[in-house]
């Protein structure tokens, strides 16, 4: 599915917080949007979906698949968030129901958006399950009684249950550690490509870019301030932004282990160039 931003402008209260914003993602594309906290990642994303606040002032328009986002009724929102666009969050934690079980959770999508039996729906939570590579008898648990690995796993399982077309990945891997952020990533960009999906993935952290995306936006302020290919903007970053962003991923790299490699993005940038 394509996406198509252009001349984002937020503002909440006389207080702008993008700025201009144009950015695409073609069909099967996996593009990354990256800054520090506080740069605006989040607002784009909560745009795409349309679950801005009612008083922030959205102008500019954001085209996904063809449809207009910006200003289009509710009812059409609703329909496309969780059916033809996924929200992958940050912290599975707190976007997973704490008192439903995990297969309860994983069903609500295919519940609220298509006409299926018992059966049919128990059929499609099993095969995600197995696809996200979680126990089956996780299925009768609550979140708490899983690691926060598999609870990014079923929370990517709920997000995907549907065939979305276009997958919001918003900071995914920030709660976890090294090894598993490693793991979550290969995960996502795995069933991203199998089933033939776009991505944003936003971040802050460039070594976990290099990992899920072939292509990127830098943002600072609100603005974007640098685009190109990953690989590109790690070997030669321009603005001072991107080699800020840059620097802190080698320091991370310097003082953490080889699962957080720059380098090792790199050849990951290089293999799944599209």
């Amino acid at each position: 599915m394509t996406v198509d931003i252009s001349h984002l402008h937020l503002a909440v209260q006389g207080k702008t917080l993008l700025d201009d914003v144009s950015l695409q993602i073609d069909d099967g594309e996996r593009v990354g949007l990256i800054g520090v906290s506080g740069s605006g990642k989040s607002m784009i994303s909560r745009a795409c979906l349309g679950l801005l606040p009612q008083h922030m002032q959205l102008q500019g328009s954001i085209r996904i698949g063809g449809q207009e986002m910006v200003g289009a009724d509710e009812r059409l929102l609703a329909d496309m968030r969780g059916k033809a666009i996924a929200l992958v969050m940050q912290d599975p934690a707190s976007a997973l129901n704490p008192v439903k079980r995990i297969a309860d959770q994983i069903a609500l999508p295919l519940k609220l958006h298509y006409s299926l039996n018992r059966q049919q729906i128990h059929e499609r939570v099993v095969a995600m399950l197995r696809k996200v590579d979680v126990p089956l008898e996780a299925m009768r648990r609550f979140p708490h009684q899983l690691s926060g690995g598999q609870q990014q796993r079923v929370a990517i399982a709920a997000a995907l249950v549907t065939s979305p077309r276009f997958i919001v990945a918003d900071e995914p891997t920030t709660a976890l550690d090294p090894i598993t952020q490693r793991q979550i990533v290969d995960l996502l960009v795995s069933l991203v490509d199998n089933a033939g999906a776009s991505m944003l993935f936003i971040t802050h952290d460039f070594s976990v870019l290099s990992q899920a995306t072939n292509r990127c936006y830098v943002l600072d302020g609100g603005r974007i301030v640098e685009s190109g290919h990953t690989r590109d903007l790690l070997q030669s970053p321009e603005h001072e932004t991107t080699r800020g962003l840059v620097d802190a991923a080698r320091m991370l790299t310097f003082h953490g282990d080889e699962h957080t490699s720059v380098s090792a993005g790199y050849r990951q940038g290089g293999r799944s160039e599209r």
